[in-house]
């Protein structure tokens, strides 16, 4: 057995033997363990031989396996498992190892590596999905979100958008918001690498497939009955294997939620004043001093400082996170404003 660098493979039980009877077989037990200097690699790939001889004649008999190097997914991300997925994550790769019968009318088979309440009108969330195993021809990986990613069955607003292996990009929905797929729309001519998006927009949902990130071929635009305002959205993957228990790796590469239109300083100070006048954020106070310190941000974004932009939005979100552990904002306030903070930060940056 070759491994790559990083993994080790100590084998358990004999791997020789004299011969084997007629009807019998023969087997040998491997444990394969991953270093640290496996790096950043999710997948190891394992080169396996043997050799034989049968009627005097020498014979080999060679396979590739690829294995998932299971680490641990980092926050804000979650994880849930409804087919027995193992979860891996490094930056900005992610992996999910798992199994699942179906993802179809009352079978909610899946494992998810989430957001929670990321997902509202006016974004959109990106990904690409680098590989996916072919465990049956509606295997599906790619986007899912539901107001709660967590609850298998009855959670409405649920919508997905994925790749299989013989069936090109799908967008799946439940239609009449009882919690389970019920419709899809979907475009044959794409496979794995591609690149999804989900947009939102209110109710309806958006759904894209690219080869290059740049082009987007449009699958489906969609209503979905009884989305939340706020849905939990992340990555997913079905092996759809038809109760054949076969269990299948995809592997992703990015994870982004963006808003559909550009978000500017100005915007932020509008939202803090709209939250105040619907009463998220709860004194006068309060918002006088996020108003303050994005007043501060505005006058170096108008002089074009960038260090002190990033520094001065750096010290609004801590004020932000302190107003919100202190009950002194809503969660649908902190969450919006942070989420705009958060994208400014990595415009200035």
């Amino acid at each position: 057995m070759n491994t790559p660098s990083g993994i080790i493979a100590e084998a358990l039980t004999d791997v020789t033997t004299d011969s084997v009877a007629p009807g019998e077989t023969f087997a040998a037990e491997w444990k394969i363990s991953a270093l640290d200097e496996s790096g950043s690699n999710l997948l190891a790939n394992l080169d396996i031989a043997g050799t034989y001889r049968i009627n005097k004649t020498d014979a080999q008999t060679s396979n590739n396996i690829r294995l998932l190097i299971e680490k641990d997914i980092q926050p804000p991300f979650k994880t849930k498992s409804f087919n027995d997925a193992i979860f891996s994550q490094s930056g900005e790769q992610f992996a999910i190892y798992g199994g699942g019968n179906d993802l179809w009318g009352l079978t909610n088979e899946y494992g998810t590596i989430y957001q929670k309440d990321a997902f509202s009108s006016g974004r959109s969330v990106i990904t690409k999905v680098m590989s996916q195993d072919h465990t049956g021809p509606w295997a599906r990986a790619g986007i899912v979100a539901r107001n709660d990613l967590t609850k298998q069955n009855g959670s409405a607003g649920y919508i997905n958008l994925a790749i299989t292996p013989e069936n090109g990009c799908v967008l799946s929905r439940d239609s009449n918001g009882d919690g389970y797929l019920d419709s899809y729309k979907n475009v044959k001519t794409f496979t794995t690498p591609v690149y999804l998006r989900l947009t939102r927009e209110g109710h309806t949902f958006t759904g894209e497939c690219s080869t290059d990130g740049e082009n987007w071929t449009m699958v489906g635009k969609v209503d979905v009955s009884g989305a939340a305002e706020v849905e939990d959205v992340g990555l997913f993957m079905t092996a759809a294997n038809g109760a054949t228990d076969n269990k299948g790796i995809v592997q992703f590469e990015g994870f982004s939620i963006n808003p559909t239109e550009e978000i500017s300083i100005t915007d932020l100070k509008k939202q803090v004043k709209q939250f105040r006048q619907d009463g998220e954020i709860v004194n006068d106070k309060a918002a006088y001093a996020l108003t303050l310190h994005v007043t501060a941000v505005e006058h170096y974004v108008n002089n074009k400082e960038n260090d002190k932009v990033v520094k001065h939005l750096k010290g609004f979100k801590q004020l932000l996170g302190y107003q919100e552990e202190n009950n002194l904002i809503s969660e649908k306030a902190y969450k919006s404003i942070k989420f705009a903070t958060n994208y400014l930060l990595d415009k200035w940056k």
